[in-house]
């Protein structure tokens, strides 16, 4: 049995410039939430919010006049990857926020509480946390839906080193800070590859080739408030195609099915 580590909070002197990217496709529905859990941090460094919005055609250009952010708008859907890579092209800083249009926020010390994990440890790349689903957004999804978050919830949480937060293979990238540096390092997500769905799994795979860590926080919950939609169809049948086409890669990299 693995034993119990106490987990002790972080902090910092000093709290570096951070740069939070929201993907965005048709997500007006949620964004606003996202964008208010965003807003509400009492962050001791400076922010700067970039929202790509990749050729929605909801409400999304008109919610992002609400708010004091660099707003990027794709003429053509060019898909998820290549939606964060352009939101990390123009950050500013070199800590980058990956933010979901889906996800909330727990509490206003958001980053403060995750950011030091990878300040103080210049082997991390990429500090994480897990997610919630609401009961109410639970029941409305679909087998799909069901199935790709309780993938992520399984392989994100296989931490090796400690019981309360530690080294992980696999994170979603969903609710993630990066190092801008290391993220460029290996080339970002591969949104040829992976225009909608395993991106995730490619950059881990990459980050730890070079050696880096990820560090996953599992006090600092994040809710997911994602709408059952058919892209998740299209999302999960592009896992399986990728699984068979890199089987053994994929099975180094995230342990599915050898169960390591």
């Amino acid at each position: 049995m693995r034993a119990q580590i106490r987990f002790e909070e972080k902090k910092l002197e000093k709290y570096p410039s951070i740069s939070v990217v929201i993907p965005a496709y048709n997500d007006a529905k949620t964004l606003e939430l996202t964008l208010q859990s965003i807003f509400n941090q009492e962050y001791e460094g400076d922010m700067e919010v970039i929202l790509v919005d990749d050729n929605s055609t909801d409400d999304t250009p008109n919610l992002a006049k609400k708010y004091n952010l660099k707003y990027i708008r794709h003429e053509c859907n060019m898909g998820l990857a290549k939606s964060v890579n352009d939101g990390v092209k123009h950050a500013s800083y070199n800590y980058i926020c990956i933010i979901h249009s889906d996800i909330v926020l727990p509490d206003k010390k958001w980053f403060s509480k995750m950011i030091p994990y990878l300040v103080l440890d210049d082997t991390v790349a990429a500090v994480t946390a897990p997610s919630i689903v609401p009961k109410e957004v639970w029941n409305k999804w679909g087998f799909w839906e069901k199935a790709l978050h309780s993938w992520e919830i399984l392989w994100s949480e296989k931490v090796k080193n400690y019981e309360y937060g530690g080294e992980v293979d696999y994170t979603p990238i969903k609710n993630d800070i990066f190092k801008k540096e290391v993220f460029l390092e290996v080339g970002g997500l591969d949104g040829v590859t992976y225009r909608v769905a395993c991106e995730d799994v490619d950059i881990c795979k990459k980050l730890q080739k070079k050696g880096y860590k990820i560090f996953h926080y599992h006090y600092q919950l994040i809710t997911c408030i994602h709408p059952m939609r058919l892209v998740s169809l299209q999302s999960c049948s592009e896992k399986i195609h990728n699984f068979l086409r890199d089987k053994e890669s994929y099975l180094e990299n995230t342990g599915f099915v050898l169960g390591i």
